[in-house]
């Protein structure tokens, strides 16, 4: 898998609808965030938090304003805070496929995955699915089975990160990374014909990122198509030669 296996909110934290829909966020919770934004510049993880926590003792909140806080949380690293403040949102619209979105989102970088899974696939369950919400369980059952353990268990996660790395490159067609991924996942599965198909796409898009070559070179090898192989090689080290290749990720 990628390195950077979770894209980042980036500014507009809203992964799933558009933001200009929700309430405006209250005077208090951007002094909050203000004060913890501060706290964290110093080094103050633990005031950052508890920042957070006292304000999240707060009866009233727009549901707007706990996916605003629980998205800022989420790309702070304060990931307690985050869930608290989603799941809350998460209660009082149930069926909201942006609040579900932020929780299944803000749990998977928790590293808790299988309530990852269990949000997402709720929020998967109200069309339409969005690329966001394919793209993280695809990575969230990726994250399970790379866990390893009993081997039937782990196959069966990556079968279902598989479904939705599928899914995601459907609905995102020039989405490299989530090609490499795929392909990664299906030579776990040893279906090699087919993550060849998907890593030969992703190369098309992006062909600097080494990762993707020793991904081909492996399905090429498996299927025996050693010409193939050593054109594949051969590319890769032009790439490499002409300073191109790297294993970094810029999202």
């Amino acid at each position: 898998m990628s390195d950077s296996p979770w894209k980042p909110l980036g500014k507009n934290f809203y992964g799933v609808v558009d933001a200009g829909s929700r309430p405006v966020v209250s005077l208090l919770v951007n002094q909050r965030i203000g004060q913890a934004s501060q706290l964290l510049d110093s080094g103050d993880v633990e005031g950052a938090a508890a920042v957070i926590d006292n304000l999240l003792t707060k009866p009233r909140f727009g549901i707007g304003e706990l996916e605003v806080l629980g998205a800022w949380c989420c790309s702070v690293k304060l990931y307690a805070q985050s869930v608290a403040a989603l799941q809350r949102a998460v209660a009082m619209a149930p069926t909201d496929k942006q609040s579900i979105y932020l929780l299944a989102y803000a749990l998977a970088k928790f590293g808790r995955f299988k309530e990852a899974i269990e949000w997402g696939e709720k929020g998967a369950a109200i069309p339409p699915v969005q690329p966001g919400e394919a793209s993280l369980l695809a990575k969230a059952y990726h994250c399970l089975g790379s866990q390893g353990g009993d081997p039937a268990t782990y196959l069966a996660y990556f079968v279902q990160s598989a479904k939705w790395y599928r899914r995601t490159v459907e609905m995102n067609k020039d989405d490299w990374l989530a090609r490499y991924d795929y392909g990664y996942v299906l030579n776990i599965l040893k279906e090699y014909g087919d993550a060849e198909k998907t890593l030969r796409a992703s190369l098309e898009i992006n062909p600097t990122y080494s990762k993707t070559y020793r991904e081909l070179e492996l399905s090429l090898s498996k299927q025996g198509k050693l010409p193939a192989l050593y054109s594949i090689r051969a590319q890769r080290k032009r790439e490499e030669e002409a300073g191109r290749l790297n294993d970094n990720i810029v999202i």
